[in-house]
């Protein structure tokens, strides 16, 4: 289950507004923390393309639940039972801090951690 959409009624591609929805926030707060972010520590404008991206838009959550590069994130993300988008924002930001080993452990994950058809069985 997705919960973490872009909104379609967002300013730009809807991240804060979607967020802002899913927490109970007021998007505006979202949006100056973000714009301390970008000022203070640079990192704020980065963060908002990868979750744009890797967000679905509102209304096409169940497109975003195929699997991607070896569906290993949402094979995790069922097994948590957490939302797919954060398990996939996750392995991006350590793909990212690792500087790529990360996709070693990656590819070894996909091995072993049981297929779809294992996990909705409960095995």
């Amino acid at each position: 289950m997705v919960k973490w959409v872009r909104s379609r009624d967002g300013l730009v591609a809807g991240v804060f507004e979607g967020l802002g929805r899913l927490y109970g926030v007021n998007p505006i707060v979202l949006r100056l923390l973000w714009i301390c972010s970008v000022l203070f520590f640079g990192f704020g404008l980065m963060l908002y393309v990868v979750l744009a991206v890797l967000m679905p838009l509102e209304g096409r959550e169940r497109n975003y639940q195929s699997p991607m590069i070896l569906g290993v994130c949402d094979r995790l993300a069922r097994s948590w039972g957490q939302d797919l988008v954060l398990v996939r924002i996750l392995f991006f930001g350590a793909f990212l801090l690792s500087g790529g080993t990360m996709f070693l452990v990656y590819l070894l994950l996909h091995f072993l951690v049981p297929q779809m058809k294992y996990v909705r069985a409960g095995i």
